[in-house]
């Protein structure tokens, strides 16, 4: 997903011709796109709800990174004895919501997962539901984390309502 993120940037130039200055978005227009954009980058940390652990509530922290409307960072969640750290690629679909996929190695296996979930602009807290859909099979959960503070972003405001920066 990350690859197929960054290839969507390239222009509309064919192939060995670049991409004319008409196809390119200017850095002003680019600037106020951000200003517009949630800014979801910044430390996280919530529990987690595993199908591989039945009845137990896991711990996670995450911390993201953010270009306009694109996503990415790693999480480590601990479930019993099993603690694993997974990067994570999204999208920002709309102001709240976000889809994208993760992989991690648990165990000798190497997972991907796809995840899907909102944030809630008030409690600064996200939700989402993840499944396998590569390796450990069946693997599924829903996990929710609250901001604990934000990144600096261009085009975003010093105060993001009531975070702090990281």
């Amino acid at each position: 997903m990350a690859a197929s993120l960054a290839l969507a940037g390239c222009g509309s130039g064919t192939l060995g011709t670049p991409a004319s200055a008409s196809g390119q978005t200017s850095p002003a227009a680019r600037s106020a796109g951000d200003a517009a954009t949630r800014n979801y980058s910044g430390e996280y940390a919530g529990t987690v709800k595993d199908s591989s652990y039945p009845g137990q509530t896991g711990k996670i922290a995450a911390s993201f990174a953010q270009y306009q409307a694109a996503i990415g960072g790693s999480a480590t969640q601990t479930d019993g004895s099993l603690s694993k750290t997974g990067s994570m690629a999204f999208a920002v679909t709309s102001a709240t919501t976000f889809t994208g996929t993760e992989a991690a190695q648990v165990g000798t296996a190497i997972c991907v997962y796809d995840v899907g979930g909102t944030y809630n602009v008030t409690t600064h807290s996200l939700k989402a539901s993840y499944h396998a859909i590569d390796g450990c099979t069946g693997e599924h959960g829903t996990i929710k984390m609250k901001q604990q503070c934000y990144y600096a972003r261009k085009g975003v405001q010093a105060d993001v309502g009531g975070l702090k920066m990281c």
